[in-house]
């Protein structure tokens, strides 16, 4: 079965639900003395509950509050067969103020974007208004940051209430200028549904107004729905899109705080690394005196220019048996008979050693007091040394991997800019009207706060140019009309000026 779904925005109090009563009417064929009504007024009740809200609980004599706090669907038939949906929205610009606006838009495009198909937009404002407000103002720039430009610029109907053609006081050009030209402007004024009955029933002129009123309202509402009937459909899947790309947005620039703040605990490590690597050097330095020298004294055998007699055996013991010896030179042991008359042997003995003449023999060399250098390992500074030079070529090895990270980190942080400016534009090119400004007000105003608390300066400085990029980004596809009236609120001018 082919629906037609027609989504209604409006203000507050603007006169969306006395169109939905008087579209019940054309539909259900009521009259002016038997009047149709699916939402309750201050002065009528409900007399279909069958299509009624029931979940709407408000004051309903509080024009300053909306009393539908989500979408509800009013459906009806066509002769075609077809099914004509309006779909009812909470109200924008209400006391309860901009947090509520912004739940109330997140919660139409959510709807929206499940129907699948819209064939038009109402957008209903007070007819009678001769000037575009600061509230109207306000409204208008909200609808028209959140509603994609393929369907605005196809399926934007205007219908303006309380008021007639040739009486209405509505700045057109004014509203064309902040949203989009119509389609098609209606005008209507249902006095049936926001005037007392009791007021106009008995009073023959009044009733006459509040007929003739109640006829051309009947006759618009037939206008409206044979055009919206013969309109083209258009997909929702982009009011999902978009909400899909501010969703991401905004978690890309979250994922982009955790990578400044990976970068900022990267650098302190990195910091503190190069301490302790400093420090390591110079207590390398302090603990490389490990050898000790020290000169000592000892007796040695060194060659000479004159023979003396020594004993084969105790020759290594630096024992010289006959210093300087007169006997003829013999230079192999085993001849007793020459060794025996040396003045070293008492008999058959060396008065010096004690062995045999057969051992001794004559060589050029004598026993002499020699000096020498010799190094000593200090084994604790050693150990110190060593210690820190492990500890140095550690400290390298983790440095080289550190700045491997910063740089790694650094690369994900362009990478998450590049991305965030993607979906910028992907998002301005769904809908040329969004206020990128008032969108990334509060992501920022944490970024920044963030910001302030990094004491590494290379991550501080990151989180300034991320800051400063999408500052410079929303600016540049922020509507230059939405941009200058938001110079007073503008988030981005004060970065750190504080």
């Amino acid at each position: 079965m082919s629906i037609i779904n027609l989504l209604l925005l409006a203000e507050t109090g603007k006169g969306k639900s006395t169109l939905i009563n008087m579209l019940a009417n054309y539909f259900l064929g009521g009259s002016l003395d038997q009047l149709k009504v699916v939402i309750k007024t201050p002065f009528l009740s409900v007399t279909e509950p069958l299509m009624a809200n029931n979940m709407s609980e408000c004051n309903i004599n509080d024009n300053t509050k909306s009393c539908t706090r989500g979408c509800w669907d009013y459906k009806f038939t066509l002769l075609d067969g077809r099914i004509f949906n309006v779909i009812d929205s909470a109200g924008l610009g209400d006391t309860d103020g901009v947090e509520q606006d912004d739940q109330n838009i997140n919660i139409i495009m959510d709807h929206v974007s499940r129907v699948g198909t819209l064939t038009a937009i109402v957008i209903i404002f007070n007819g009678s208004e001769c000037r575009i407000n600061s509230s109207i103002k306000m409204v208008l720039e909200k609808l028209a940051g959140n509603l994609p430009d393929e369907v605005v610029e196809k399926n934007l109907i205007l219908v303006l209430t309380k008021t007639t053609r040739s009486g209405s006081t509505f700045n057109l050009p004014a509203f064309e200028s902040i949203f989009s030209k119509p389609r098609e402007v209606f005008y209507m004024d249902n006095s049936a549904f926001s005037k007392d009955p009791v007021l106009w029933r008995d009073d023959h002129e009044l009733r006459e107004e509040v007929e003739e009123n109640w006829r051309r309202s009947l006759r618009t509402c037939g206008s409206l729905v044979k055009l919206v009937s013969g309109m083209q459909q258009t997909s929702t899947i982009a009011f999902q899109t978009m909400r899909e790309k501010r969703d991401n947005i905004k978690k890309d620039i979250s994922a982009l705080m955790c990578d400044i703040k990976k970068l900022h605990k990267t650098q302190e490590l990195l910091e503190a690394l190069q301490i302790g690597l400093s420090k390591n050097e110079q207590d390398m330095k302090n603990y490389e005196n490990f050898k000790k020298s020290e000169q000592v004294t000892f007796m040695d055998v060194v060659p000479c220019s004159y023979h003396s007699t020594v004993c084969m055996t105790h020759i290594s013991e630096k024992v010289i048996c006959h210093d300087h010896c007169g006997l003829n030179e013999v230079s192999s042991h085993g001849n007793s008979a020459h060794f025996s008359g040396c003045a070293c042997m008492n008999g058959s003995t060396c008065t010096k050693c004690g062995c045999g003449p057969s051992s001794h023999y004559h060589a050029r060399v004598q026993v002499k007091e020699q000096t020498k250098t010799i190094e000593s390992i200090l084994h604790e500074t050693k150990a110190m040394y060593d210690k820190c030079n492990s500890e140095i070529e550690d400290g390298k090895k983790k440095l080289d991997s550190m700045k491997g990270d910063l740089d790694a980190v650094s690369g994900a942080i362009a990478k998450k800019r590049a991305q965030v400016e993607e979906l910028f534009r992907e998002l301005k090119s769904l809908c040329s009207r969004f206020n990128f400004v008032n969108e990334l007000s509060a992501v920022l105003d944490v970024l920044r706060h963030e910001a302030q608390t990094l004491k590494s300066t290379n991550a501080r400085k990151e989180a300034e140019e991320s800051i400063k990029h999408l500052e410079l980004l929303a600016d540049q596809l922020t509507p230059p009309e939405i941009l200058n009236k938001n110079k007073g609120v503008k988030f981005f001018r004060s970065i750190f000026n504080s």
